[in-house]
């Protein structure tokens, strides 16, 4: 048995009415249901001749979908997650918002990352997850991180690949007849090799984006579009970057130091 975390190849959308959208994602998607409340929320694409996917996002753990995915996972979706509509000139899409968290963590096994003063997990380096809990659960959320992370059985990654549904990223972080995951370490892709070595504050960094520089810390990566909007890059397991543009800036970002870094072609 494999558990997969679920991730969109590339961010299409952007939102029209970006206070309202901007509220309900820094509140929301925390495994608990939204749909009584949920407002009428546009969406515009980013590129208008850019490719389309049936899967798309714009932060992690909120993966939205058009209505042929939603058509195709309503077996695995339905009781687990909401599909809560969002309004768009083309088509209809629908953001996941998945309910079902499951308390599943292996302590003992799992390598954690645990907050020095509130002594919570921050980080997972390495996934053990326990076999008898994640039985049937075919999407999931852990309490950890209930307000970022989904994860998925073979069960629903299969569905996927057999339905030819574009879009969709899956990458093993547990494998049960193995004790070490065969996902790659995203350490191993830590930007390393900087145009030069001096450090600048996010303040710093938030003005040289405009001139076209790019910069990056850790596995993230920092810089504009061709409309001089703000891009996230965060490295993926084939040393690549997944791009999403950001309704808020995460605030660990401000106590970071960022490095110049080479720019990434979009």
């Amino acid at each position: 048995m494999k558990i997969w975390k679920w991730n969109y190849k590339e961010s299409t959308l952007t939102r029209s009415n970006h206070l309202e959208f901007s509220n309900l994602f820094l509140d929301g998607f925390i495994g608990e249901k939204m749909s009584d409340n949920w407002p009428t929320i546009y969406m515009e694409d980013i590129n208008k001749k850019g490719r389309l996917y049936d899967c798309t996002g714009l932060t992690p753990g909120k993966p939205i979908l058009n209505e042929k995915a939603v058509n195709n996972l309503a077996y695995f979706l339905d009781g687990k997650a909401e599909e809560l509509p969002l309004k768009h000139a083309r088509e209809p899409y629908y953001v996941i918002n998945v309910i079902n968290v499951v308390n599943c963590l292996d302590y003992e096994k799992s390598d954690l990352v645990i907050h020095d003063k509130y002594k919570v997990v921050k980080d997972i380096k390495r996934y053990v997850f326990k076999e008898d809990m994640v039985q049937g659960q075919a999407i999931f959320k852990i309490p950890e991180f209930k307000g970022s992370y989904i994860f998925v059985t073979d069960e629903f990654r299969n569905s996927v690949l057999e339905s030819g549904l574009t879009g969709f990223e899956f990458h093993e972080v547990w494998n049960s007849e193995n004790s070490e995951p065969e996902v790659i370490s995203l350490e191993q892709y830590l930007i390393t090799a900087g145009i030069d070595r001096a450090e600048y504050s996010f303040k710093d960094v938030f003005e040289l984006l405009e001139k076209g520089k790019a910069f990056g810390n850790g596995k993230f990566k920092l810089q504009n579009n061709e409309n001089q909007r703000m891009l996230i890059g965060e490295v993926t397991t084939d040393g690549g970057y997944r791009w999403i543009e950001p309704i808020y800036y995460p605030s660990s970002f401000l106590d970071m130091k960022w490095y110049l870094v080479e720019k990434s072609h979009l």
